[in-house]
């Protein structure tokens, strides 16, 4: 079976795209508002700097003072250093970022 013929492939042009380089254009623009506020909610709730801190050191548990009732061993980090639970992003306490 020939869908095409040979004369439909000589005569159709030949395109190239040009690369996209995503990295350079990250690194130029400006953060966002909502990751400015991701970022001052991570760097200001207690909680999450905890959960964060035990989750990297690799504890066997939250310590109790923390009050959570979630397992240490459903939370990870990502490659940007984000807290995960069941692969879920946890959200620092800020209202903007919550509602």
């Amino acid at each position: 079976m020939r869908l095409l013929k040979p004369e439909h492939l000589q005569s159709a042009p030949f395109l190239r795209a040009a690369p996209i380089i995503t990295e350079l254009i990250a690194k130029t623009q400006e953060p966002t508002a909502i990751e400015v506020l991701w970022q001052n909610a991570r760097e200001n709730d207690d909680l999450y700097h905890n959960l964060h801190r035990a989750v990297k050191e690799e504890r066997r548990s939250f310590p109790p003072d923390l009050g959570v009732k979630v397992s240490i061993t459903d939370c990870t980090l990502d490659d940007q250093d984000n807290l995960h639970y069941y692969s879920r992003l946890w959200v620092p306490n800020l209202e903007p970022l919550r509602t």
